[in-house]
């Protein structure tokens, strides 16, 4: 066999990944194309069906498949330029690795109709590896995400998003399955793709009718303060920024109908922490700034005589600190303290209402090293390797609760995830369901109410719209809106189906970047239809994901036996 034979396969699976690559991108923000979900991993599909070499293939499709993760996260090298070549060579195994053991599945050994649900089994299962499992999980960029709101959708209400991704992968199995036929002998893949219609037209319930009632309105605070401005020490810039906050607070509260609740976004409290226990040791201490004359309680002091003065109940991403003290020796005065926590905290009356929610699940390589954080020498060194001034100090709360929110003379019981864990479906259940087994009162959440602060993302609209799109997903789940509050946005209104009622500051305004990177306020009334959500997925939680990822094991040691014993020289028979 000559050299450029044997280079065959290689190129023409770079190819396949570059395509499949392509495909996925344009079904994503910012062209979002939904319907090219349904064809995205046709091209490393039809590699498992006609490749001789698939040490090679594996590793030309994971190549091709660079571009996109590439498009998808150019931002993370603002934060970290040593972390950004490893997180794509990470996520570049994926596609490599289902070619590999797509290849080797014993696919002459099934029936025809077996061969594209084993793999889309495959396919889900390694979906479910990376986002549930591996380094605390990534859930973002599923094949089923761009189909939010379509039809296929609404499956997620009952079986949750990997059932969805199921029937998406199974259909691109499908399509593959046609291609890959003789045209002489295509009557079958033919009736297959008409008979996976039908499936899905009968698993997608009716669409139910208008929302009978709304809650709110709801405003938020969008600030647009850049990841460089919150971490800097700089009490200028910091006194500077929440002046803007107050002022946009009080835009808010005298909107033509007052709001029921303003919410700031992640962390945005500039001071130490709103924990009532920091702040009296900040009073005792009588610490601040002399040259600005400005103590350490004023950040508290002003927001709750803001809060006070205009009747409105709020909202606020803080710090949460236990074990808060101020020392002063020959050295001066310095701060410790025993854990940090990103929280939320419910203000009224002027006052800081208990409980607040500690965020359970810390976001990977931002907040918590998965697995390296439990060596301190080796996070350290890693940290000064690659993300230069980042510290993760914080701890994960230990109670999945939702907050009981003043309404209109009641209480609101509203889940807040914050940031990442919005991702998380198993984690935004637990907060919906406010189970006393996880530290809540036991009464549902009605309402979603997502804190975040996005500056991470950069100058990246589309990271930032698909971080919306992983929110919608949740909401159809659960059947319980969601109310967003981002700094630097995308700040918006998310009903129970998944739809984005209304979105960001600059209501009306054609162009569609506005609602990122400004400052401004959204007060929005939420669809709402009485109580809180009671899909099935809801009540029995995500069976699917574990148990297609129980199958696609199996099938992946059916192909690792099959590789070891040389199963594999040929393409497998379609008869």
């Amino acid at each position: 066999m000559s050299r450029g034979t044997n280079h065959r396969p290689f190129i023409a699976a770079v190819k396949a990944g570059l395509l499949h690559a392509l495909l996925m991108a344009a079904a994503f923000p910012p062209l979002h194309l939904p319907p090219l979900a349904l064809v995205a991993a046709v091209p490393l599909m039809l590699l498992t069906y006609r490749t001789t070499r698939p040490w090679r293939s594996a590793l030309g499709a994971a190549l091709g498949s660079l571009p996109f993760w590439a498009l998808t996260h150019w931002w993370i090298a603002d934060i970290t330029d040593a972390g950004l070549p490893v997180l794509l060579l990470y996520l570049c195994l994926y596609p490599g690795l289902y070619v590999w053991l797509g290849t080797h599945l014993p696919l002459s050994r099934l029936g025809p109709a077996a061969r594209p649900l084993a793999l889309a089994a495959l396919w889900t299962a390694l979906e479910f590896l990376r986002a549930e499992i591996v380094w605390h999980g990534y859930p973002w960029y599923l094949i089923a995400h761009p189909l939010a709101g379509c039809l296929v959708s609404i499956v997620a209400a009952s079986l949750g998003q990997y059932a969805v991704s199921f029937l998406v992968a199974w259909i691109n199995a499908g399509v593959c399955r046609v291609l890959a036929t003789p045209r002489t002998e295509r009557r079958f893949g033919r009736g297959f793709l008409i008979r996976m219609f039908l499936v899905l037209v009968a698993a997608a319930p009716r669409i139910s009718a208008p929302w009978s009632e709304s809650l709110g309105p709801i405003a938020v605070v969008q600030t647009n303060i850049p990841q460089s401005n919150k971490d800097s020490p700089d009490l200028d810039t910091r006194l500077s920024d929440f002046s803007t906050m107050l002022r946009l607070t009080s835009e808010a509260a005298h909107a033509p109908e007052k709001p029921a609740l303003i919410v700031w976004p992640e962390t945005m409290f500039p001071g130490n922490s709103l924990s009532p226990d920091v702040v009296a040791e900040e009073r005792r201490s009588g610490l601040g700034y002399p040259s600005h004359r400005f103590a350490l309680t004023e950040w508290h002091d002003q927001l709750m005589d803001v809060q006070r003065s205009l009747g409105v109940p709020m909202l606020i991403g803080s710090m949460g600190i236990d074990g808060f003290r101020i020392i002063t020796d020959d050295s001066g005065p310095r701060i410790e303290y025993d854990v940090r926590y990103n929280s939320a905290y419910v203000l009224d009356q002027g006052t800081v209402l208990s409980p607040r929610y500690d965020k359970a699940h810390l976001t990977p390589f931002g907040e918590v090293m998965p697995y390296i954080s439990a060596w301190p020498w080796l996070e350290r060194n890693l940290l000064a390797l690659g993300a230069q001034g980042m510290t993760f100090d914080l701890k994960a709360g230990d109670a999945r609760r939702a907050l009981d929110v003043p309404y209109e003379g009641d209480t609101l019981t509203v889940a807040v995830p914050i940031c990442f864990e919005s991702t998380m479906p198993t984690v935004v259940r637990s907060l919906v369901r406010n189970s006393t087994s996880t530290g809540g009162s036991g009464v549902p959440a009605s309402l979603i109410i997502n804190i975040t602060n996005d500056g991470w993302l950069s100058g990246s609209v589309a990271a930032r719209r698909n971080f919306v799109l992983n929110c919608r997903w949740r909401c159809i789940e659960l059947g319980v809106p969601m109310v967003r509050a981002a700094n630097t946005g995308i700040s918006c209104v998310i009903d129970a189906r998944g739809r984005v009622v209304v979105e960001g500051p600059n209501l009306g305004e054609p162009k569609p970047d506005a609602d990122a990177l400004v400052e401004g306020v959204l007060s929005a009334r939420v669809p709402y239809d009485g109580g809180p959500g009671s899909t099935l997925y809801s009540r029995i939680g995500d069976w699917f994901g574990p148990a297609v990822f129980i199958v696609g094991l199996g099938l992946a040691g059916l192909s690792i036996l099959n590789a070891r014993s040389g199963g594999r020289t040929s393409p497998p028979s379609l008869a």
